[in-house]
C-alpha cells in the first residue's frame, strides 16, 4: 500500500466511526428517510459522504468525487464522471436498509478510478472494523492478510448471493426457478459485505443487475485481485461507468465456473 491508499484507509475508518457506528441502533425518526419506495438513506449517509468527500477534496483537489447522495440527489452528475481522468466512487454506508432497520449488515466503500480504469479499492467492515484493500495488479488484503476466492466447485454444491429486486418482467421468476441447480442462496442486501465473502473464500458466485458505480466499482476490483472472475452476463468485460441496469453481472471463482453458472441459471444473453 502507498501512502495515499493508507490515508484513504484511515479517511473512510474515520468517517464510518464517527457518523455511521455511533447512530446504529439510535437513529431518531427524523434521521431517516425514503430517496424512493424501499431505498432509505439516513442523516448517517450524509454525514460519512460530506467527510469522506471534504477529505478526498483536500488530499486530490483536482479529482472528483462522486457519492451515492450528491449522485442520488442529481443524477446528471454521474453522468459527468467519463470526462474527468480521476474519479472517486464513494458508498459512506452501503446496506442502509439494513442499518436503518438494526440489521448488522453494511459496510462502507472507496473506490479509485483513473482513465477508465479502476486502480484501488477499499471495503470497511463497519462493526467488524476489518479493512480490505485491492490495489490493480497488486492483489487483494484484508488487514494485510492476502485474500483468495473460493475453489471451484460444481454449481450444485456452491453458495451465493443473487440480488432478483432488478431483474424486468418474468426474468426474476425465471432465475429463482432455477435456484435447485446451485447451492444456497441468500441476499443480505449489502454488496459490500458481499464482495468481502467473495473475495475471501466464503461465497462463490454473485448476481446482480443493477449496477451503480458506488456499489460496485470497489468490490469489482477486490473480487478480481483475490483471483476471481467476472462479466456481464454477454461476455463483456465490467466497466465502473456501465448504464446502471444491464443485462446481469455474474462473478464467479474462474471462468469455467462462470459458464457453468450462466448455464444452470439460465442467463443467456439477450440478442
Amino acid at each position: 500500500m502507498t501512502d495515499e491508499d493508507r490515508t484513504v484507509a484511515d479517511l473512510l475508518r474515520s468517517a464510518v466511526d464517527s457518523a455511521v457506528v455511533p447512530s446504529y441502533r439510535r437513529l431518531a425518526d427524523h434521521e431517516r428517510h425514503e430517496k424512493g419506495p424501499g431505498d432509505a438513506v439516513t442523516a448517517a449517509d450524509r454525514e460519512a459522504e460530506a467527510i469522506i468527500e471534504a477529505g478526498l477534496r483536500q488530499m486530490a483537489p483536482d479529482s472528483l468525487v462522486v457519492g451515492e447522495e450528491a449522485a442520488s440527489a442529481e443524477p446528471a452528475f454521474l453522468e459527468r464522471a467519463r470526462d474527468h481522468e480521476t474519479v472517486w466512487f464513494v458508498d459512506p454506508l452501503d446496506g442502509t436498509n439494513n442499518f436503518a432497520a438494526g440489521i448488522p449488515l453494511f459496510d462502507a466503500m472507496i473506490a479509485k478510478v483513473v482513465g477508465g480504469r479502476t486502480r484501488a479499492a477499499w471495503i470497511l467492515d463497519a462493526l467488524g472494523g476489518q479493512m480490505a484493500w485491492a490495489g490493480l495488479g497488486t492483489g487483494a488484503l484484508l488487514d494485510g492478510e492476502r485474500l483468495a476466492v473460493a475453489a471451484p466447485e460444481a454449481p450444485a454444491r456452491i453458495e451465493g448471493a443473487i440480488a432478483l429486486r432488478f431483474f424486468k418482467g418474468g426474468a426474476a421468476g425465471a432465475v429463482a426457478e432455477r435456484f435447485d441447480r446451485v447451492g444456497f442462496v441468500m441476499q443480505p442486501r449489502c454488496a459490500a459485505l458481499t464482495y468481502l465473502w467473495l473475495a475471501s473464500g466464503r461465497l462463490h458466485y454473485a448476481l446482480y443487475r443493477r449496477l451503480y458505480p458506488w456499489d460496485h466499482v470497489a468490490g469489482a476490483l477486490l473480487h478480481a485481485e483475490a483471483g476471481g472472475y467476472a462479466a456481464h452476463v454477454d461476455g463483456t468485460a465490467y466497466d465502473p461507468f456501465a448504464l446502471p441496469l444491464g443485462q446481469g453481472y455474474l462473478l464467479a471463482p474462474d471462468r469455467a465456473l462462470w459458464a457453468a453458472l450462466r448455464d444452470a441459471l439460465g442467463l443467456a444473453p439477450t440478442p
